[in-house]
Formats: C-alpha cells, structure tokens, sequence
C-alpha cells in the first residue's frame, strides 16, 4: 500500500506539473508549495492542498486527492508518452482525474 507523504513533498525526481485535456477542458496544476488547482471553463476551480501518495514499483509517479470531496483524486503516470490530441506535441506524463461524477483524461509536463 502506498504511504501518504506531506503535501507537496515532490522531492528531487518530481517536478511541479502543469497537467490538461481536452473535450472538455481542463488544467491542473500542482505546485511546489503543495497546492493544486484544477480548472473546467464555466464550473469554476478547486483549489487546495494536496496529500501525495506513491506507489513503488509502478509507473505511478504520484496520486492525491484535492478539495473538500473525498472522491476528487488525480493520478499522474510516466512513462506514458501522452498526446493532446490536438497537436504533435508529446508529453512525458499522463493524467487521470476524477472530480465529482466526472472522469477528465490527458497529459502533464513539468512547470
């Protein structure tokens, strides 16, 4: 099981992120001091500290949960070589993230 760490505790390997997809769109960013801040136009932000957890041995890079609903979590892979889907453009890291009812996909690059 992973352990939960500090907020914001990236350590020397895992940079800030600035994460975003598309259909619709979406941003989050995760900052080194231990916030994030998720966006969709016209629903408005979540922002708050984050609570880091990793999973060894996987391509988990890292996955928390934001905000005040339990169910708001966000994982980010590497190793994925993640496309936008509207450019050529390649990524080291994929995103997942859930907030509320809703599953938001696409992909990070460091701040």
């Amino acid at each position: 099981t992973p352990a939960p760490g500090k907020a914001g505790e990236f350590g020397p390997n895992i940079p800030s992120l600035a994460c975003f997809g598309t259909e619709p769109f979406w941003s989050l960013e995760l900052n080194d001091d231990g916030t994030a801040v998720f966006r969709v136009p016209d629903k408005g932000e979540i922002a708050s500290k984050f609570v880091l957890r990793r999973a060894a041995g996987t391509t988990l890079l890292v996955g928390f949960r934001f905000g005040q609903a339990a169910e708001n979590r966000a994982y980010v892979l590497a190793g994925e070589n993640c496309n936008d889907g509207m450019s050529e453009n390649a990524y080291p890291y994929a995103a997942i993230v859930e907030a509320g009812d809703r599953l938001y996909g696409g992909c990070c690059r460091p701040k």
